[in-house]
């Protein structure tokens, strides 16, 4: 008696740069669950052959682990030109309980304003521009009744409105 599986198919794409099969996969956990780890089991399926022969041997892929389910919403006020908001939510970790002295929660928004370095012509050439350009006041919280998301808010105000 041949075991019964589903399968669920995704079209694949092959990059030649690479030389590598691949297809994009979304995974939606339907709960609030912060980076777990997942493993699949990859077959070759082909539904119009013959019963025996539709879908390969179970190749299992290594371990992966998903990044959290996060947006990043920068806002420019139409009215206030000089100011940006900056809104970041999604699953953060719950971490153990804070003690004295320590942050009140383990996931830390950290906002900087840089600008590249016009003669470094890197990654590594942009730097952070002091307040006399640009100040960024930082917020932070957590999402009502919600523990395991995260809300930060900040607001970047400039000395100078933003170009057009």
């Amino acid at each position: 008696m041949q075991p019964i599986v589903d399968v669920v198919g995704f079209p694949v794409t092959f990059d030649p740069e690479r030389r590598l099969w691949y297809s994009d996969l979304t995974i939606n956990l339907n709960n609030a669950t912060y980076a777990p780890f997942v493993r699949l089991a990859l077959v070759r399926y082909q539904p119009h052959a013959l019963p025996d022969a539709r879908i390969s041997r179970v190749v299992l892929a290594d371990f992966a682990q998903l990044t959290p389910d996060r947006s990043a919403l920068i806002t420019v006020d139409p009215h206030h030109p000089r100011r940006v908001r900056v809104v970041v939510s999604g699953i953060a970790p719950r971490g153990p309980s804070p003690t004295a002295g320590a942050p009140t929660a383990p996931t830390r928004v950290r906002v900087r304003v840089q600008q590249r370095d016009p003669n470094l012509n890197s990654d590594l050439g942009w730097q952070d521009v002091p307040e006399s350009i640009a100040k960024v006041v930082d917020g932070s919280g957590t999402a009502t009744n919600q523990p395991d998301l995260a809300l930060y808010i900040g607001l970047i105000t400039w000395k100078q409105p933003l170009p057009a």
